[in-house]
């Protein structure tokens, strides 16, 4: 079964034919929802600015989002097992790339509405 990220992965890797390219779009967009969860976790029940968090520790989680992604898909190579096995699924026309566009609207409209209260 596919996961959610993998299918993202393998159409970020369709549109930009870089592993590491598709890689680190997908760890920035991750980023963006922790950063948006955590950041509205602080305003709307620690009544903290969500401004104010510290660059190491931000630098700190996305070097531990792209540790995990790199583990996840491209070590050994995986991101050409996982690209063939998209080939051949139903998302690989326009389900994978639906999916992949509402997962980045979404995600910017989560960070821009958080940025706005």
């Amino acid at each position: 079964m596919r996961t959610f990220f993998t299918i993202i992965f393998c159409t970020f890797f369709k549109w930009l034919k870089d592993e590491y390219s598709a890689m680190y779009l997908l760890s920035f967009l991750i980023f963006i929802n922790i950063y948006t969860v955590i950041g509205g976790f602080k305003l709307l029940v620690l009544h903290l600015p969500t401004i104010a968090d510290p660059k190491l520790v931000e630098l700190l989680i996305l070097a531990i989002i792209n540790i995990g992604l790199y583990f996840l898909f491209i070590k050994n190579k995986k991101y050409e097992s996982l690209f063939k096995d998209y080939l051949e699924s139903e998302y690989y026309n326009k389900k994978g790339t639906y999916l992949t566009m509402s997962y980045i609207v979404i995600t910017f409209i989560l960070f821009i509405g958080l940025m706005w209260l």
